[in-house]
């Protein structure tokens, strides 16, 4: 194991430290139960400091980007340039509603939309991404399942409310 070797800064070897769990990630190998713990202790002990929250949050905005980059790459295997490429396919907007405001937390971007049948987690394969979409959309499809018929039934409702609720008119 790469955390029993002496270092110079370690002459009795990593085990039982952040370091060791380190070099048996870097080494890719497993690591032991004692450098697990010991790592976990000092994410522990630096997620407790009262500033904390504030550093991640205030790297995250500064990041922004590359942080979005990479997301939408893990995600949906997308780039940038696809997504973008993708969204002007779509004349900037939403695929549903056209909005070209893409609400939410997303700061700008439009939500993935795509097959949950193929794809039942959050992350989607090339084959099942249908389109982007705003966060009412997003959240809206997602609401009724990717269901058409639940969908079909619930525009016939809403169609006939607005039909019945037309005020009288005065005809002669």
């Amino acid at each position: 194991m790469i955390c029993v070797r002496p270092t110079e800064r370690y002459p009795q070897g990593r085990t039982g430290t952040t370091a060791g769990y380190q070099a048996h990630r870097k080494q890719g190998e497993p690591t032991c139960a004692d450098c697990r713990k010991a790592h976990a202790a000092e994410v522990r002990t630096r997620q407790q400091r009262p500033d904390y929250k504030s550093r991640r949050r205030a790297e995250y905005e500064r990041n922004w980007d590359s942080y979005s980059a990479r997301n939408l790459k893990a995600k949906h295997g997308l780039t940038v340039d696809q997504y973008a490429e993708k969204l002007k396919g779509q004349d900037d907007g939403c695929a549903i509603c056209g909005t070209r405001l893409p609400g939410g937390r997303s700061k700008g971007r439009f939500f993935v939309d795509h097959d949950h049948d193929c794809c039942p987690s959050y992350m989607s394969c090339s084959k099942c991404r249908r389109g982007l979409l705003c966060a009412a959309c997003n959240v809206g499809l997602g609401a009724f399942g990717d269901d058409t018929d639940r969908l079909i039934a619930a525009a016939a409702y809403l169609m006939s409310w607005r039909e019945s609720d037309l005020p009288p008119t005065d005809a002669p």
